[in-house]
């Protein structure tokens, strides 16, 4: 993206309207879009041909000297000299939109212009591309206001917080390297207090605390039992919330815990209660924790004074093409950052779903919707 479009305009009437904004974009129906399924690839890539197509018109003049309100800038739009987010949509009954770190239909001030013009959250344009998966055909693009969302389609949900932490390709091949593909750290002395050092047969369901010592094995055994034999193993689910749900039923499985198909597996801390376990996959840099952060101190289990730093983590690096297990790391939550960066901050998301058939409606049109 030309740095340019890094920069806000001199002054928020400067903006292109948006109407002008999707008419200028109406070229890219029928283009062939290099859809490669991969969330990132695919943001940035829709990012650069988008910024592409609106270089060819003339743009605002950016700001020399001007203010990113948002703490760290989270949350801004990528391209500020139009205030302009782009979004991919494919396939299904629904689409989740998905916007970062502010909140859509507010007053939130994000940008100070030049001339002291305050571009607030509200003012983002959000373009929507509808992207043929088979096809990879642009079928059509569709502008939409925030206020034209929570009107027409109902109030963005409250921010959903995200805690994260980093695992670099380098570390990713560490652990890979490592005997059996497997990096552990010992229990917290608060779980070895509790823990037993033999396999056992739970008695327990999975999603219930321990009550009393012996249930919890400890982290030695998991490793055994699940991590050694796990890795090479392929995880079969296109979709990542399915494949999550795949392994976790695996994982449970191998602990020796009798799993109905229609037991439900989400909505949980840690994901296996009963083995203060908490599950996680990693096909990419970033690994989000959820509201329970190990970089805090956050008491979970009274009774026998479990934390968020003695909850077991265990991290499981699938490579996103094949779907193979080829790691696993395996430690109490208050040792990950000793190996792994955590994200300083944390990230939130507010979600709206959108029914398919309205963009199915504007086929091979494109149109903003104020």
């Amino acid at each position: 993206m030309d740095p340019k479009l890094l920069l806000p305009p001199q002054t928020k009437t400067d903006l292109t309207s948006p109407q002008e904004i999707v008419r200028r974009l109406e070229p890219l129906l029928g283009q062939i879009f290099p859809f490669v399924g991969k969330g990132r690839t695919d943001g940035s890539a829709i990012r650069r041909l988008v910024a592409h197509e609106l270089q060819k018109h003339p743009l605002p003049s950016p700001s020399t000297e001007f203010s990113i309100l948002p703490d760290k800038g989270k949350g801004v739009p990528k391209n500020l000299l139009e205030f302009v987010d782009t979004y991919i949509v494919t396939s299904g009954k629904s689409y989740n939109l998905q916007v970062w770190n502010r909140i859509p239909n507010s007053d939130d001030p994000q940008i100070e212009c030049e001339d002291g013009s305050v571009l607030e959250a509200k003012d983002a344009r959000l373009i929507l591309l509808r992207i043929d998966v088979e096809s990879h055909i642009i079928r059509a693009i569709v502008g939409m206001s925030p206020q034209y969302i929570v009107a027409n389609f109902g109030e963005f949900s409250k921010p959903t917080i995200k805690h994260q932490m980093i695992i670099s390709g380098i570390q990713r091949k560490m652990v890979m390297g490592l005997p059996g593909g497997v990096l552990i750290k010992a229990d917290t002395p608060t779980i070895r207090e509790i823990s037993t050092t033999h396999s056992v047969k739970p008695v327990k369901p999975f999603n219930q605390w321990p009550a009393g010592k012996g249930e919890v094995m400890a982290i030695e055994v998991i490793r055994d039992l699940v991590a050694v034999p796990l890795t090479g193993k392929v995880i079969t689910s296109a979709r990542t919330k399915n494949r999550g749900q795949a392994l976790e039923r695996l994982i449970l499985e191998m602990l020796g815990y009798d799993v109905h198909e229609t037991a439900s597996l989400e909505g949980q801390y840690p994901d296996v209660k009963n083995q203060l376990l908490e599950i996680k996959i990693q096909d990419a840099p970033t690994v989000d924790f959820g509201k329970y952060t190990p970089t805090e101190t956050l008491e979970v289990l009274p009774k026998f004074g479990v934390t968020t730093k003695d909850i077991r983590y265990m991290i499981v690096l699938m490579d996103k093409s094949t779907n193979c297990v080829q790691g696993i790391v395996l430690m109490p939550g208050g040792k990950l950052g000793d190996y792994f960066s955590h994200v300083d901050g944390v990230s939130g998301k507010c979600q709206r779903s959108i029914p398919m058939t309205f963009f199915d409606s504007y086929d091979g049109r494109a149109v903003f919707n104020p």
